[in-house]
């Protein structure tokens, strides 16, 4: 089979994968009634079964970084003759891991938390996954057709790693579950630092619960990367900020509140959030657990920049010294 195109179009948001290997995420800014689609070129593909996949993130409420519009999925896959396009044959499902429904805000200009609970994966993405306990879509052909994006897809940049910085044991209140929000419950958190710290990123059956803080080295802007082991069950509350407040992350202004959470599962858990930026210089973590010890390994935790591609800047030259 020749090259390639896949065109995708979503509300809010995507991230595709082909036979489970990611080929992108980014939806454009888009409109209900003007929406955009991206394209990507595949490369040939083997005779056989393979499998598209979508993740798609619908925020159902406008904020300054979305209009408010009709959960979908538009998408096409062209090679040579063969053309596929979603339709009332494909399977959905809400997602297992994320928290759906109502949720606190980060701010009213970017959008919602997420909570994340990776025990709930089951490799959907993969080729031999069953998806036949799936409802079928439904097909809504009075959507508007799609135009190209104006400007192409922004392109990764390598990770920035953070540097841990300070770690210690948490002392938390017993009505901390009952606060509204997990910015207020880590803000509830008692912080003591531990002195021998040694830049160890391993928390080793230790009692109670711990946090660990971490520095970026400048502000960073990008999407969560996040991979560590862990016994299972531990719950990470995962704070970003560009200012510290008494040694700890200043996630709580106002109404805003800069906390996500993360349920680890038992082993490796490999954990990236493409559907919204952090922009931070410092990122906080703390773990709490059901059982009376944690045992949880960082192997990394840090952003991954995401940037359009510009072409290199022309020379300019006039008489007007202003313009100069």
């Amino acid at each position: 089979m020749p090259e390639g195109t896949l065109k995708i179009s979503a509300d809010t948001d995507f991230v595709v994968w082909l036979d489970g290997v990611e080929i992108g995420y980014g939806q454009y800014s888009d409109y209900p009634d003007a929406p955009t689609e991206t394209q990507f070129s595949i490369a040939p593909l083997a005779a056989g079964t393979h499998v598209l996949a979508v993740q798609s993130y619908c925020k159902g409420e406008s904020f300054l970084t979305a209009c408010k519009g009709v959960p979908r999925v538009m998408l096409s896959y062209r090679a040579g003759d063969f053309q596929i396009c979603s339709d009332a044959q494909w399977r959905y499902r809400q997602d297992r891991v994320y928290r759906s429904g109502e949720i606190e805000k980060l701010t009213g200009h970017l959008g919602f938390v997420f909570e994340a609970d990776l025990q709930r994966e089951d490799n959907w993405t993969s080729l031999d996954y069953d998806d036949r306990q799936w409802a079928y879509a439904a097909e809504n052909g009075a959507l508007p057709r799609p135009v190209p994006r104006p400007v192409p897809p922004q392109q990764s940049r390598p990770a920035v790693f953070a540097r841990l910085i300070a770690s210690g044991v948490l002392k938390t209140r017993p009505d901390r579950e009952s606060l509204p929000t997990f910015g207020a419950q880590v803000r509830s958190d008692r912080l003591l630092l531990r002195r021998d710290h040694t830049n160890s990123d391993k928390i080793s059956n230790a009692p109670g619960s711990s946090f660990l803080l971490y520095d970026l080295g400048r502000e960073v802007s990008g999407f969560l990367t996040l991979e560590c082991n862990a016994q299972g069950g531990e719950v990470i509350d995962l704070s970003h900020g560009e200012h510290l407040d008494g040694g700890q992350v200043r996630n709580v202004i106002g109404d805003y509140s800069f906390t996500d959470r993360i349920h680890c599962r038992k082993g490796h858990n490999v954990f990236r959030y493409f559907f919204r930026r952090i922009a931070a210089r410092y990122l906080q973590l703390n773990l709490t657990a059901p059982a009376s010890k944690i045992a949880v390994t960082i192997a990394h935790i840090g952003l991954i920049p995401r940037e359009i591609e510009l072409p290199e800047a022309a020379d300019f030259r006039c008489d007007n010294p202003i313009w100069q």
